[in-house]
């Protein structure tokens, strides 16, 4: 598995301005992910993408060509701006942010492995789906290579009241406006929404590749710790 260093610090760095850790608990022969995700496809319309348990953070990936991170923020501005950077900057499709990492370079899944191709360059990461599962290595954007990110596809979620719930959200002064943790755990919402991932993800327990000994479901809320 290839990791130049030279592709690593131009296309892999991220910045995240959070806020603390959930764990929860699958080898797959996953042949061609473009066939899984054929089947997945079919029945997903109402599927925002594929999530981590933060509820507002995770991936497109149908095309596996036009792999793509989403997350939800509060505007266009949150979306595009490259006031405070551009590593997050995607196009704005209310209220997600879709950020095409084809962009970087040709984009392949095989053999469980995610590759970009890009000036002469590769770069690789574990990448096993079964179904409406992913697991994932490390973060995309370099670091963290060890980590298992778990990511179940899943309809957007519906808060019961209104906090925060958006990424990169900056208020008139410039200040990073954290995303409202406690409030999410203990929304009612939030706990049946949960529990139907949960019920997805243990029918595919048998799936879980060998490389990821320790899932880490909550992407966001763990870089935020």
């Amino acid at each position: 598995m290839k990791r130049p260093i030279a592709l690593l610090f131009c296309l892999l760095m991220i910045t995240i301005p959070l806020t603390g850790c959930i764990e929860e608990e699958s080898s797959t022969s996953n042949e061609n992910l473009d066939s899984n995700i054929g089947e997945i496809i079919l029945d997903s319309n109402s599927y925002l993408g594929f999530m981590d348990n933060s509820s507002i953070y995770g991936w497109l990936i149908d095309p596996i060509e036009n792999f793509s991170r989403i997350y939800i923020t509060q505007s266009e501005n949150n979306c595009t701006t490259t006031e405070y950077g551009d590593d997050w900057n995607g196009v704005w499709t209310a209220p997600l942010c879709v950020k095409d990492l084809s962009n970087y370079g040709n984009l392949t899944h095989e053999n469980e492995e995610l590759c970009i191709e890009g000036n002469g360059e590769s770069v690789c990461w574990n990448m096993t789906v079964s179904n409406r599962v992913m697991w994932l290595q490390g973060d995309i954007w370099g670091g963290q290579e060890d980590m298992c990110s778990v990511y179940i596809q899943s309809e957007a979620f519906t808060p019961s009241s209104n906090y925060n719930l958006t990424l990169r959200t900056y208020d008139d002064n410039g200040d990073y406006i954290n995303v409202d943790w406690s409030d999410l755990w203990s929304d009612s919402a939030y706990s049946v929404w949960e529990q139907e991932r949960m019920d997805t993800y243990n029918s595919e327990l048998a799936s879980i590749p060998a490389w990821c000994t320790e899932p880490v479901f909550d992407w966001v809320h763990w870089a935020s710790s």
